[in-house]
């Protein structure tokens, strides 16, 4: 009687940890398909601001309104506690700056905030995704 309960206690331990391994997958994949959108996003925007041609007012219209504030409640979610914090700063700076300019040169002082502030986020989320670099090489 002993050995089956035994027995029966060892695969309620093994069926567990299995469980856990499958919810770790699933949310591992949530995160990188969330991290993936939003910094394809940012390198867009990154774009935009350097170069100052690439996106259209209506494009940053749509991300500013939309995209962001949608987003940041797929990171509160799915996200680490980390890079939730590194992208509310981002939507600080983000929504300090009222218009954005086609000229990249009148774009630089928030450009180099934005971005800095990017990095962070991203260097977040690969923390969040198991890189142990606390830096962008």
């Amino acid at each position: 009687f002993v050995q089956c309960v035994i027995g029966r206690f060892c695969c309620l331990i093994q069926f567990g940890k299995k469980l856990r391994r499958d919810i770790e997958r699933v949310i591992e994949s949530k995160k990188l398909d969330m991290y993936s959108e939003v910094v394809g996003v940012l390198f867009d925007f990154q774009q935009f601001l350097i170069e100052g041609n690439k996106l259209t007012q209506d494009k940053v219209l749509f991300y500013r309104r939309d995209f962001f504030n949608d987003y940041k409640i797929k990171l509160l979610l799915w996200g680490s506690d980390e890079a939730s914090i590194q992208y509310l700063k981002l939507l600080e700076i983000w929504s300090s700056e009222k218009t954005i300019s086609q000229n990249s040169e009148e774009n630089m002082p928030f450009a180099r905030a934005f971005l800095g502030a990017h990095a962070d986020l991203v260097v977040a989320m690969r923390r969040d995704l198991g890189n142990k670099s606390k830096k962008i090489d």
